[in-house]
This record gives structure tokens, C-alpha cells and sequence, in this order.
């Protein structure tokens, strides 16, 4: 038989607020805490809170504008007599990170990305109509690598891939090529960009990649030519598909096997800052969603 008393301030045991249960005759006593609404902050109204959502964004990128990152003594490194003499050196391919290219409609040309506030807030998200990722498409498409982007009005721009650029014409010894259309001497001493639409499946990117270096084989007559592949963040991950299978869509294949048909177009691969065991962004994306304003500002304001 079980039965339940509980007490209230005018009760037995009623001066702690306490309830007494009876169970199989043993006593069972549990301290009760009062419901008592406390309010230690009033609620901020909106334009408020905006406000100061917009002034942290402005904080941080006035921060990230004023300072400089260490620069090594690159003509100490590089020595310009001796880099003028050094000539045939393999041509090197840069892939940039997720938001490190350009994004324009290739209607009306009008450029989408970078753009921390963009008027409409959907024009980049890419439309998912099919289960195959190859046939959700819109009209963006990536023009180039971002080498410096002014994200806000009236703050200065920002660095991305120009600093290593100017390096590697100013104390490498390298030149730019249009990876789009090599030259016929373009199989050295010559850098390439490969932008691509970070929205998309990075295997697309990776076959498209494999294309890029089949076509500056062909113009330049060098068929066993190799690439020296700088890769950023997500840039690693094409270049390391790339690298594994070359230009095949393995995704679909239950265990797939790696041939490494695209190493054999690789001299030296460096990765910097790729996510090779995976990244807590892809979880927290599909959790929060993924916001382009709060991925460059660097802090999670957006999330819910």
C-alpha cells in the first residue's frame, strides 16, 4: 500500500517545505524547492541587441585589420640573385578553403561573394532539388581565387591569398599562368589557381581538378608533368581526393579502393590546416545551419 503526503507550510513537518512518502513502510523524506520566478536580467529589446551584434562585428574586423602577422625575412630566405638563376622548377597549383573563391552569376555578372551582408540572404544557399548532388545547380559560379576582400564599408580590406602570391613572384621565381588557358611554356617556373564553387561536392571540384591538369599536359606537351599542389583547409580535401583516385566518383562504390592514379601527376603536397580527420563545423552546420556572416566574424552569433 503506498500513500503520499506532502506538506505544506501549516503541515506537520511543514517548516522546511518538505514531503514525506511512505513506501513499504520505510520513510523516504526529499527536500522540495519552491517554484520562484527570478528575473537577473531584463529582457534587451531588439534594436538593442542588434545593435550590439553590429558593433561586435565591427570590433572584430577593425581587430583583424590592425593586426599583422610575423613576416619571415623572405629575400634572406630567397635570395634574388640565386632565385633568378634557378629556372625549370615544377609548376605549382594553388587550392584555396571553403569561401576562398570568388562566387558571380554568370547571367548578369553580378559578383555575390565575398559579401558579409548580402541584400539577399538566400542568394547563395544552393538549391537542393535531387538526391544527386551533380544536378543542383543555379547560375553561380566561381571566377577566381580571393587574393583580398573588403567585407564591411569603411574598413580597410583584408589579406587572403595575395600575401603568397607577391611571395611566390617576388622571391620564388614563379610566374601566374591561367590555369583556364595554359601556355605552351607553362610547365614551369609558373603557378596556377584553381577556384571552385565551395557550395558544392568537393569530388566535383577534385574532377575538375583532374581536368585543369590533364589540359595544361596537353598544351604544354608534357605528359608525365608533375604539379607541386599548395592546399588550404577544405582545399586539402580536394587535392587529397584528387590525389587518391584522380577522376573518379568513387562515392557511390560500397568500399572503395584508392589507386592513387592522381599522385602520379604530384610532386609535393602540402596541406595546410586540412581537416583530414574531420571537422566539428560539419556537425554543428547541420545542427545550426551554416552561416557565412558568422563563419567570417569568426563567433558563433547566429546560433540558436
Amino acid at each position: 500500500m503506498k500513500r503520499e503526503r506532502e506538506n505544506g507550510t501549516n503541515g506537520n513537518n511543514g517548516t522546511d517545505g518538505g514531503t514525506e512518502r511512505r513506501r513499504d513502510g520505510e520513510t523516504e523524506r526529499r527536500k522540495v524547492i519552491p517554484s520562484v520566478s527570478l528575473s537577473l536580467r531584463p529582457s534587451v529589446p531588439l534594436p538593442l541587441r542588434l545593435f550590439r551584434t553590429l558593433l561586435l562585428l565591427t570590433l572584430v574586423a577593425t581587430t583583424a585589420c590592425a593586426l599583422k602577422a610575423n613576416r619571415p625575412n623572405l629575400p634572406g630566405i630567397f635570395p634574388s640573385p640565386l632565385i633568378a638563376k634557378q629556372t625549370g622548377k615544377p609548376p605549382i597549383i594553388i587550392i584555396p578553403g571553403i569561401t576562398g573563391s570568388e562566387l558571380v552569376n554568370q547571367t548578369t555578372g553580378e559578383k555575390l561573394w565575398p559579401e558579409l551582408f548580402p541584400k539577399d540572404k538566400e542568394t547563395l544557399a544552393l538549391p537542393i532539388t535531387s538526391t544527386t548532388l551533380s544536378e543542383n545547380r543555379d547560375d553561380l559560379i566561381a571566377s577566381r581565387v580571393i587574393e583580398s576582400a573588403q567585407l564591411i564599408k569603411f574598413i580597410p580590406e583584408i589579406g587572403v591569398y595575395g600575401a603568397l602570391l607577391r611571395a611566390l613572384e617576388n622571391h620564388g621565381g614563379y610566374r601566374r599562368g591561367d590555369i583556364d588557358a595554359p601556355l605552351p611554356d607553362g610547365g614551369h617556373d609558373t603557378y596556377y589557381l584553381f577556384a571552385y564553387d565551395w557550395r558544392r561536392d568537393n569530388v566535383e571540384a577534385a574532377r575538375k581538378l583532374a581536368g585543369k591538369i590533364a589540359e595544361i599536359k596537353r598544351r604544354t606537351n608534357k605528359p608525365d608533368l608533375r604539379f607541386d599542389i599548395i592546399a588550404h583547409s577544405m582545399g586539402g580535401l580536394i587535392a587529397r581526393y584528387f590525389a587518391m583516385y584522380g577522376d573518379l566518383d568513387v562515392l557511390g562504390d560500397e568500399r572503395p579502393q584508392p589507386d592513387w592514379r592522381g599522385a602520379r601527376s604530384i610532386g609535393r603536397l602540402l596541406l595546410f590546416g586540412t581537416p583530414n580527420a574531420g571537422s566539428m563545423d560539419a556537425l554543428r552546420s547541420l545542427i545550426y545551419g551554416y552561416s557565412i556572416t558568422c563563419y567570417q566574424a569568426g563567433i558563433m552569433l547566429c546560433r540558436a
